[in-house]
């Protein structure tokens, strides 16, 4: 058997190069364009190259903006919305930094300034397994309008909800373009965080949610068992 050093040599995702570079140096230039496999654009959310849903950047930059409310019956406890802007950063960008090897960076402009009180209660929005897309966008639509000032448009519009709004009660990603009641662009898509966020998943439920915005669908387990086993914590 003869071994040959490991320098030099080329892998492909689709197989291995048979040969050196100082062999054979066009090597370099092979198609790997073979090695894509194309998405069906008729699977919701399919794996594959080329899939279109307005998906936010999973390379580069992703822009994103925070704002936080309340509630009139579950009204903030906290001291200020800084509090819970650290509660995900920079913990969540860091984890994006990390596991793309430096090639997505996850830029947030969080406005910390106040809870923006939303004009119905936590418990009139029903916010339960099966809430709906038409429910989904009243919210967000009804957040636009309690923030009532200009967004610059980003990929991903975050609302983050006072950890004492207990009603809303887990954190879904709503597919659509965001925009206000009068029409006006905000985002490609938007995360909703819910109590789920502060009881049980931490800022990683950032990360999670911020992955469908990028076209990235669920892979849960279907014997029911714990995602971490299968995804590492429940990414």
């Amino acid at each position: 058997m003869k071994w040959f050093p490991l320098t030099g040599w080329v892998w492909y995702s689709c197989g291995m190069v048979v040969g050196t570079l100082a062999d054979n140096p066009q090597r370099l230039g092979a198609d790997v364009s073979a090695c894509k496999l194309a998405a069906d654009q008729n699977v919701y959310l399919s794996a594959g190259f080329g899939y279109e849903l307005n998906c936010a950047p999973s390379i580069g930059t992703l822009s994103a903006f925070m704002m936080f409310v309340d509630f009139s019956d579950q009204g903030a406890t906290e001291s200020s919305p800084e509090v819970l802007r650290d509660f995900f950063l920079p913990s969540a960008a860091d984890w994006y930094y990390r596991s793309s090897y430096g090639a997505l960076n996850l830029s947030v402009t969080a406005d910390i300034s106040r809870f923006y009180r939303m004009p119905a209660t936590a418990a009139s929005y029903n916010w339960e397994r099966g809430l709906t897309a038409e429910q989904h966008a009243v919210y967000i639509r009804d957040a636009l309008e309690a923030y009532n000032a200009p967004i610059p448009p980003v990929d991903v519009l975050y609302i983050v909800p006072t950890a004492n709004a207990t009603r809303i009660t887990y954190s879904p990603t709503y597919m659509g373009d965001v925009r206000t009641r009068d029409g006006t662009y905000v985002a490609r898509k938007s995360v909703t965080f819910g109590y789920d966020g502060y009881r049980t998943w931490g800022y990683l439920v950032l990360n999670h949610e911020t992955g469908h915005t990028m076209c990235l669908p669920d892979y849960y387990p279907f014997n029911g068992s714990a995602t971490g086993l299968f995804m590492g914590d429940g990414i």
